[in-house]
């Protein structure tokens, strides 16, 4: 029912040397006034594009088969010498610490690196090319693998790392020479979208938006979803790109009556193997479960923007030739998303085959979705229930029902971010207990929040209209829900202004001021609606 797309593996174990203020200073030699170019390569190639039959669409984002669906990550450097091979990525951290993964094979595999690390030379230099200090490592690791921790540096320094590697070209000592731009580390945000009231004894989607807000690097991670403590369910090997948005999708049956809280858990990690920080992120909500007995349905519309500020300032000045240095580095990244879920229930099982069911969605005259289908057979759940599931893809939206017991429930969600990651048991529950489960991703909406023509944000008007009917032997129900959209804004979070002195040994007595701040604000429309 799905399409597929499977995952290779991640794991990975990093040799980790963090240096203590001490060991820093006593790591200090001299170098040379010349720093070398980078050497980058660029990101993966897109895979083939497809459209709901598998079939090539022109202006279709692409999709790789292999775990990312796009990489807009800054490229990091590379080098060879012989048949040694040299990759470094240096990611700038929260806490000021640069952490710089050097190996002689992939970066989302460091446990695979052939060979040895014999030596490794560390030369770093400002933004502007100014030389700071030379660090040297015997012996770093025990493979060809290492994560260094790097003080004093910040985002747009260099790095120029010289790597002997042993082990690969018989008994020949390779020495490789690449130099490396230090970025923001990848970091996540997770907004959680589920009904205020859900059924009891009947799948439930619950959604998760999951925001990369540094910019500069995308990130692997895992969505867990939590109810009243316990973990239920996972959506592995999740891919959000540079600066992007994505939803894990999970499904849920709610099993006794009253407030349930539910909570979904992301953790980062930007390979699988700890080479920077890992970013974990949580975003909760309450909810009531009900006896599906009753006509009803609930709605809620969502569109926001993120908008991401940080400001790096440092100055220095040298006592002993008068040279003094003032740095300032702003940077602004935002996002757009828009999302939607109507979910309800009627008092009147349904009959299968349904023989149409159609689906309209619309704000300030324009129509952002309308498709018909029909839909066969559904697969019996624990319960008994007859239940099935219609994904549009390039709509980023799917279509869900669940009857029995003189009753039927329903759900259509619009997903927000470029893809949907539906986790193992929204799997297990759509394409019934038999289907062997594999990693599935959806495409949404292409267009959702920008007009295709012009690039513009295309932002909803002061309502959002949803249209869905339903036909089977019987005859047909439907719902006709009108969300009205208020304004909201806030500031998801802050990192107050710090400041931090240092005497570094290349200033000859003088002092290093280092200032950090930022800010992530949202803002938007939204609104629900019941009937």
């Amino acid at each position: 029912m799905f399409t597929h797309l499977p995952f290779g593996p991640r794991n990975a174990r990093v040799l980790v040397r963090p240096l203590s203020a001490a060991a820093f200073l006593l790591a200090l030699a001299a170098c040379t006034d010349t720093g070398l170019a980078p050497e980058t390569e660029a990101p993966e190639a897109a895979a083939l594009k497809k459209d709901k039959d598998g079939g090539a669409v022109a202006g279709q984002p692409a999709k790789t088969r292999h775990g990312k669906y796009r990489d807009s990550s800054a490229p990091h450097a590379t080098g060879r010498s012989g048949s040694a091979t040299l990759a470094a990525r240096a990611f700038l951290g929260s806490d000021g610490v640069t952490y710089l993964t050097v190996t002689t094979g992939d970066l989302e595999n460091l446990d695979a690196a052939p060979g040895e690390l014999a030596k490794i030379q560390v030369k770093a230099f400002t933004p502007d090319g100014t030389k700071l200090y030379t660090l040297n490592f015997q012996r770093p690791s025990a493979g060809g693998s290492v994560v260094l921790r790097l003080d004093g540096l910040s985002r747009g320094s260099r790095v120029q790392v010289q790597a002997n590697v042993r082990g690969i070209d018989r008994n020949r000592t390779d020495v490789v020479t690449i130099t490396e731009t230090v970025k923001r580390a990848p970091s996540l945000q997770t907004q959680i979208s589920v009904s205020d009231r859900v059924r009891i004894g009947v799948p439930t989607v619950v959604t998760a938006l999951v925001s990369e807000t540094g910019g500069e690097a995308g990130m692997w991670a895992a969505c867990e979803l939590w109810v009243n403590g316990s973990k239920v369910d996972v959506a592995e090997s999740v891919w959000v790109d540079a600066g992007d948005a994505v939803t894990c999708a999970f499904t849920y049956t709610f099993d006794r009556v009253g407030e349930q809280d539910v909570q979904v858990r992301v953790s980062g990690d930007s390979d699988g193997g700890g080479s920077a920080p890992p970013s974990i992120t949580t975003s909760s909500a309450l909810v009531d479960a009900v006896s599906p007995s009753e006509t009803a349905f609930q709605a809620a519309a969502e569109e926001k923007s993120i908008l991401t500020s940080r400001l790096m300032e440092y100055t220095w000045a040298n006592p002993v030739n008068g040279s003094h240095k003032e740095y300032r580095d702003f940077a602004s990244e935002g996002q757009n998303t828009q999302r939607l879920n109507v979910s309800g229930s009627f008092t009147r099982a349904i009959s299968f085959p349904l023989t149409r069911v159609e689906l309209q969605m619309e704000s300030l005259g324009t129509v952002y979705q309308d498709d018909a289908f029909s839909m066969a057979a559904g697969v019996p759940d624990l319960g008994g229930r007859l239940c099935a599931a219609q994904p549009i893809p390039l709509e980023g939206s799917v279509f869900t029902l669940c009857s029995g017991g003189g009753s039927t429930t329903f759900s259509y969600t619009r997903f927000g971010g470029s893809v949907t990651y539906l986790s193992e048991g929204f799997s297990r529950t759509w394409d019934g207990p038999a289907q062997a489960w594999t990693q599935d991703v959806v495409w949404n909406d292409p267009r959702v929040g920008f007009d295709p023509t012009g690039g513009q944000i295309r932002h909803w008007g002061s309502d959002v209209t949803v249209r869905i009917r339903v036909t089977d032997a019987v005859g047909t129900f439907g719902v006709t829900p009108v969300i009205p959209l208020t304004s909201f804004e806030r500031v998801l979070g802050t990192t107050p202004r710090s400041c931090a002195t240092e005497s570094p040994y290349w200033l000859d007595g003088g002092q290093m001021v280092t200032c950090t701040s930022g800010e992530v604000r949202e803002n938007g429309r939204r609104g629900e609606a019941q009937g």
